[in-house]
């Protein structure tokens, strides 16, 4: 594992992999090819809106264990909008929400523009302050958290989800 914290201003081919984290963001104009793999983390602290112009997860599938890699992370918990040109892969999105306000989903919104086929993305939330034993409240938690994603030409390709889990870094419960 590896971490590197620090800002990237222009063009640029980033890849994370393995447990990686990068802490920061990309601001300007300028081309962002990012990858990120097996369990690698962008914690986004960018405040104002990000565009990548491809997201892609490219692991492969393990042919001893047939199990696909783990998906790539995107702490949207301090940033603001991300706007994706091009996205591929197996993607989780973590949010933060007002613990007394669950409906209250922290970050900025997540808008693809193209898909490629058989994608997946996962926007994930922790349960503080949320009763998940309580249908109605729980599904409003979920609808905010949905309405922080948009896809512009997904064409079936993608499959979206979304979660309440234990926590943001654990699985849904």
């Amino acid at each position: 594992d590896s971490e590197w914290n620090g800002d990237n201003t222009g063009e640029a081919s980033i890849t994370l992999t393995n447990g990686a984290v990068w802490e920061g963001k990309h601001s300007g104009n300028e081309a962002l090819n990012l990858v990120i793999n097996n369990g690698a983390t962008w914690k986004n602290t960018g405040s104002a809106e990000t565009f990548i112009t491809s997201l892609s997860n490219v692991g492969a599938v393990s042919t001893f264990a047939r199990t696909a890699p783990a998906p790539g992370v995107i702490d949207m918990c301090q940033s603001g909008a991300v706007t994706v040109g091009t996205y591929s892969g197996n993607f989780t999105l973590l949010y933060a929400h007002d613990a007394s306000t669950p409906t209250d989903i922290i970050g900025g919104n997540f808008t693809i523009n193209d898909v490629a086929k058989d994608s997946v993305v996962t926007l994930r939330t922790d349960r503080d302050g949320i009763n998940i034993y309580n249908k109605e409240k729980a599904l409003a938690v979920m609808d905010k958290l949905a309405n922080k994603l948009f896809c512009v030409n997904n064409a079936g390709n993608l499959t979206a989800k979304v979660q309440i889990a234990e926590s943001l870094t654990a699985t849904s419960a």
